[in-house]
């Protein structure tokens, strides 16, 4: 029997479900706050962001970023529900095809839902509206793909190996962790295995205090990780969920496991890193801090890497 080849194909255009969540989603986010997108920073009068996305060392082994992260900030916070600010970090699963348009897609809709409905549900309900909604346009993806599986098709990919993948749907499977202040404070959601650390700065009479807290945590030692995709589009359970009011100051970071593997069992020591940074200047420590990780231990971080940073000073 004849070797089955694998047939010339050229490379599909980006899903126009995943084109038109990023307008649509830019277009709402955009009316009401100021959108940060991959690579960007902003300072104000209470609050500094900064966040940084990348594929990784040049000798790595990705070809392309599946990470994604955005943050959103908003105009004029007014009522005491009020969302002041959210950050969106996801990492598409290495083995899954397509994960970058997983891993953005879930961003856009699930930043989009809490900004949308942040006034009218308790916090772990909108998180749960948030999520579904990751899920709901995640499932829009593979819809999108499997109507038409002739265009979406790798090039090179044997008709035997896509129809395999289809059928057990190994495609657009990402990660997502959602941070989001309002009045009540910091409230944090995660599905997959995005790290999250936050240092709380408390103040009790003449003295002032720090109270770190690991918020998510990267499992490092297993390559299994819970993820949004097509046999995951509702959220039942969150891998980690976390809430606190703030204080005197906030320190917080988001990453992905490519930060997270310099990190090892302590992750709270990058805290400490970024403090010290703030100290200089929030001179985008995000981008500082990986860019010289990647520098200094380039064999540490053969992943995509992706940090986000805020430090926030109630009025």
């Amino acid at each position: 029997m004849p070797e089955e080849r694998p047939q010339e194909h050229v490379a599909p255009p980006e899903a126009v479900s995943l084109t038109t969540c990023r307008r649509e989603s830019q277009e709402v986010l955009g009316d009401v706050g100021r959108l940060l997108v991959g690579d960007d920073q902003l300072i104000d009068d209470c609050m500094a962001v900064s966040i940084y996305t990348d594929r990784g060392p040049v000798d790595a082994g990705k070809d392309k970023n599946q990470d994604f992260i955005l943050a959103w900030r908003s105009f004029a916070a007014v009522s005491p529900r009020a969302m002041h600010f959210g950050v969106a970090i996801a990492d598409g699963v290495s083995s899954s095809l397509y994960a970058e348009w997983a891993s953005e897609v879930v961003c856009w809709a699930s930043m989009r839902a809490l900004v949308a409905n942040h006034e009218n549900i308790s916090a772990r309900d909108l998180a749960h509206l948030a999520f579904n909604s990751a899920g709901a346009a995640v499932g829009r993806l593979v819809d999108e793909i499997t109507a038409d599986p002739g265009v979406f098709r790798p090039e090179g990919e044997f008709d035997s190996t896509w129809a395999y993948r289809l059928r057990k749907g190994r495609l657009v499977q990402t990660t997502l962790l959602l941070a989001w202040i309002d009045g009540d404070g910091l409230h944090v959601a995660s599905v997959g295995d995005a790290g999250g650390v936050c240092r709380v700065t408390l103040s009790g009479g003449l003295h002032v205090r720090p109270v770190d807290h690991v918020v998510a945590q990267c499992n490092l030692e297993t390559s299994l990780v819970n993820a949004i995709g097509p046999q995951q589009r509702t959220i039942r359970e969150f891998d980690s969920w976390f809430e606190a009011a703030l204080r005197i100051q906030t320190l917080f970071a988001v990453y992905t496991d490519g930060i997270a593997r310099s990190l090892g069992p302590e992750p709270l020591v990058l805290l400490d890193h970024l403090e010290g940074l703030s100290k200089k200047g929030f001179e985008h420590p995000a981008r500082y801090y990986t860019c010289q990780a990647m520098e200094q231990r380039p064999h540490e971080h053969d992943d995509n890497l992706s940090l986000g940073v805020f430090l926030y000073k109630p009025r």
